[in-house]
């Protein structure tokens, strides 16, 4: 067994002729083929458990330098508590596959491990706090062919390409955010030299590579098939990239590439992924259209304001694509004019997700686009498109996820998308849109988040509502719907969000609402809502999220069944009645948000209040709230805003509010406080408003108020009873 007690890692009971030992959780496809190739003799492996837990201990015991034959070691995933790689580990001579990844080591990587001249698997990845200024010892290793040093620290190695040209079977090569030097230039003679014939993998990704550091690796050979470059300095592409026939994943996302695309991209026919992203690209060449291998394009955050010919024509070319991203360009609507034809080397359209939302269209949506059959992710919002949405987009039989949101659509949701059987996503909102709640629709029978807020539909919303038995989020705030809440919408068992605020709904909330007992969130503020809380609402065992402000309910606080699950809860604007519960922290054990503003809740406010630890904001506002403000507020609530302004409260300010160091908003006007401009008050140095006004205080206000207050934006003390000037 292996004994992870606190404090090490001890093998204990294990055969020592173990050729195998697996304690890591990270295993991946790229190890596939590797421990496919082990030699089988010997092989036993431990899993504990792999996927769900992890070894954690303050070092590796050297009692697994016993395992004279162990072959393959993974301790991946584990953590080891920032402890050294063991020196120990090159006794392990017979070791072939060895990953510490992800394991939280610390400190300088061993030289030692270059006896280990076995390895052809060696993973040290994401061991942030590991770091060499001098790894020679790898030239020792002779036979490895897969390399991961990602996330170690290799800012101080002035030797790196001269000692890797040194492996002549490497061919997986992976120096992610090493801090890798990124003048090569100054040990030119070195690097020109570099020899990465036998490379089929390459990722240099987040080191700050210049155009002028990569253009010194000349010799990279034809074979590669991946390479990753993002997050460097580039403002154009190395030279040699040409020559990569075989590549056909690429990654060159947030460099600095500007103007077209690069020229040397034209002669890689095998390329089937390519990102550009976040770049500064400006125009897509006619050329481009005859990479016809490619599957995945990402362009999206570049300033493309020019596609050559037309996107239609574009699309013909590329019928092989299988997702392009085009998002967060400046496109205009000219890009979209022509006709999409398929070219005679193509059967069909292959594309499956479009992505041209945040460009200036300025256009309507173009007819061609229901051509695309094979589409499951279409993504058209923030594009100022215009017009109606067209019916030929009923056509996209596939379609999974349809995002239209905030454009400038007018007329009303076409009947043709109750066709869209597979539809499980439709954002329709921040539009035009006129007429009613479309029937037609609730065919959807996959549908899982329906989102039309922010448009002018309009009418009472209808019994169909609740077909929508799969639905998960429905959110049809800032409309015109009017007219009572359907008793159908009890149905939708399987809905978690429901968002129906800022309509003109009048009548009572349906009193089996608490059949939804998955409901997460429950808006219905800005509406006419009247009547009382239903009973079953406490039913709603899950429901996290609650707004119903600015409506007409009523009924007694402490008479309302809130389900304890319950962290925001907004009633302000309502005829709620009663007092607070005084053992409320029981009622919202919780509570991050209790808003209760111009209500008409009496009495005092409750000392359990100051137990709720979880409290960020309190607004008891404009109610009739009396008595002293409870001193019993602690330095371990977290309250960023607290409102008690409008009440008939009395006493003078707690001495406890020195404890609330995070407070930024404090109300307390307009309340029948007394005593003098608390002193106390100087603790809370991150308040931006102060308002004392309209009470009973006297005294004078201290000199020291700037200096403590120095980020306050707004201080009232207005027609106070009695305080004077500033003195210290």
């Amino acid at each position: 067994m292996i004994v992870a007690n606190g404090k090490e890692l001890v093998a204990a009971t294990l055969p020592t002729m173990l050729s195998k030992l697996i304690l890591g959780i990270h295993a991946t496809l790229k190890k596939e083929k590797i421990i496919n190739n082990l030699d089988p003799i010997w092989t036993q492996y431990i899993h504990p458990s792999l996927s769900k837990y992890k070894l954690e201990s303050q070092y590796i015991h050297p009692s697994l330098s016993k395992f004279k034959y162990l072959t393959y070691l993974d301790l991946s995933g584990n953590n080891f508590n920032s402890s050294p790689i063991p020196t120990w580990f090159n006794s392990i001579n017979q070791l072939q596959y060895l990953s510490i990844s992800d394991s939280h080591f610390s400190g300088m990587i061993p030289n030692d491990l270059g006896n280990l001249t076995k390895l052809y698997f060696l993973d040290l990845s994401f061991n942030s706090w590991l770091h060499s200024d001098d790894i020679y010892w790898v030239s020792k290793l002779s036979l490895l062919q897969n390399l991961y040093m990602s996330d170690v620290f290799l800012g101080k190695v002035q030797n790196l390409f001269m000692v890797l040209n040194m492996l002549p079977s490497l061919f997986q090569l992976d120096l992610m955010n090493c801090s890798v030097i990124t003048k090569m230039r100054s040990y030119n003679q070195i690097v020109s030299y570099t020899n990465f014939s036998s490379i089929e993998s390459l990722n240099l990704a987040d080191n700050k590579f210049d155009v002028s550091d990569l253009n010194d690796l000349r010799h990279m050979s034809s074979s590669v098939e991946f390479i990753d470059l993002t997050n460097n300095s580039l403002s154009s592409v190395p030279f040699w990239l040409s020559n990569c026939a075989k590549l056909g994943s690429l990654f060159l996302g947030n460099n600095v590439l500007n103007g077209s695309i690069p020229l040397p991209l034209q002669n890689l026919t095998s390329l089937i992924e390519l990102d550009l992203s976040q770049n500064n690209i400006e125009s897509v060449p006619l050329w481009f259209g005859g990479l016809h291998s490619l599957q995945y394009l990402n362009l999206s955050l570049n300033h493309v304001n020019y596609i050559e010919d037309s996107l239609p024509t574009f699309l013909g070319n590329m019928c092989n694509l299988i997702s392009l991203d085009l998002s967060g360009n400046r496109i205009q609507g000219g890009a979209l004019v022509g006709n999409l034809n398929l070219q005679s080397n193509c059967i069909e359209f292959g594309l499956e997700e479009l992505h041209l939302s945040n460009n200036n269209f300025n256009d309507q949506l173009p007819e061609w686009l229901g051509q695309l059959q094979n589409m499951l992710i279409l993504g058209l919002h923030s594009g100022f498109f215009h017009g109606p949405i067209p019916h030929i987009f009923g056509k996209l039989l596939n379609l999974q996820y349809l995002i239209l949101s905030n454009n400038h659509l007018n007329g009303s949701i076409p009947n043709s998308l109750g066709k869209l059987a597979n539809l499980s996503f439709l954002n329709i909102s921040n539009n035009h849109l006129i007429g009613n709640f479309p029937c037609s629709i609730t065919s959807l029978v996959n549908i899982q988040y329906l989102i039309l807020n922010n448009n002018n539909l309009t009418g009472s919303l209808p019994n169909c509502i609740g077909q929508f038995v799969n639905l998960n989020t429905l959110i049809i705030s800032s409309n015109r719907f009017y007219g009572v809440i359907p008793m159908s919408i009890e149905q939708l068992v399987s809905l978690e969000n429901l968002d129906v605020s800022e309509n003109f709904l009048n009548g009572t909330i349906p009193q089996n609402i608490g059949q939804l007992s998955n409901l997460h969130t429950f808006y219905l503020s800005k509406n006419n809502l009247q009547g009382k809380f239903p009973q079953s609402f406490g039913k709603l065992k899950n429901l996290q999220n609650l707004d119903l402000s600015l409506n007409h309910l009523e009924g007694m606080f402490s008479e309302i069944k809130f389900p304890k699950s319950l962290a925001y809860v907004n009633l302000t604007n309502n005829h709620i009645t009663g007092s607070l519960p005084q053992n409320i922290a029981q009622t919202f054990p919780n509570l991050t948000h209790l808003l209760l503003g111009n209500n008409l809740i009496n009495d005092s406010i409750p000392y359990s209040l100051c137990k709720i630890n979880s409290l960020y904001q309190i607004d008891l506002s404009s109610n009739n709230l009396v008595g002293n403000i409870p001193d019993c507020w602690s330095s371990t609530q977290r309250l960023n805003e607290m409102t008690l302004s409008s009440n008939k409260l009395s006493g003078v300010i707690p001495s406890s509010f020195s404890n609330l160091s995070t407070l930024v908003w404090l109300h307390l006007n307009n309340n029948s406080l007394r005593g003098e401009f608390p002193l106390f008050l100087r603790n809370l140095k991150q308040l931006l408003i102060l308002d004392i006004g309209e009470n009973k205080m006297s005294g004078t206000i201290p000199l020291w108020i700037g200096d403590i207050f120095s980020l306050i934006q707004i201080l009232r003390v207005a027609r106070v009873h009695s305080i004077t000037t500033l003195q210290t």
